[in-house]
């Protein structure tokens, strides 16, 4: 029987929270005990809880993703996502600094218990951008070799038995 990945590449909030729990890959049960997501520096510390994994692998900085939690039934891809980093991280706490700004931030009142999430998603596109872009900015005849229009060829310089 093979073993499971250390770490799922399905986006944040893609699969269910016990299978995150059992892999060490979410921060569960949270709550907020201060919430500064409107400042101009957006920043909320949560507090863990006794349903907290205290093993969860969290380093600092990286792409997380922070979500309501409901229930272990219920896709956290039905509520909104925030994207942060974590910035502090302590035994009993966790702060993370939100990407943006939140103007209207009833949400952070609306739920008890938030989920702090590995994101994934973040890395994938930042990857395949910067693919796009090394591609655009090659020479011409490179472009034209990686997309199939040149056919491969032996180069001028080389003789066959090189």
């Amino acid at each position: 029987m093979a073993s499971k990945p250390s770490m799922d590449r399905r986006p944040c909030g893609s699969i269910l929270s016990s299978e995150k729990q059992e892999r060490f890959e979410i921060l569960s049960h949270l709550t907020i005990v201060d919430n500064r997501a409107g400042a101009d520096e957006a920043i909320i510390r949560f507090a863990r809880s006794e349903q907290t994994n205290p093993l969860a692998n969290f380093p600092h900085g990286g792409y997380r993703g922070v979500v309501p939690f409901v229930n272990e039934e219920q896709s956290p891809l039905r509520n909104q996502l925030f994207k942060c980093s974590i910035i502090e991280l302590s035994a009993s706490t966790v702060t993370v600094s939100l990407r943006s700004r939140q103007f209207n931030d009833q949400i952070f009142q609306d739920y008890t218990w938030w989920n702090l999430e590995h994101d994934l998603m973040d890395n994938s596109f930042t990857a395949q951008y910067r693919g796009l872009y090394d591609l655009a900015s090659s020479s011409t005849h490179k472009r034209r070799l990686l997309l199939g229009v040149t056919a491969p060829a032996m180069p001028l310089e080389l003789s066959p038995k090189q």
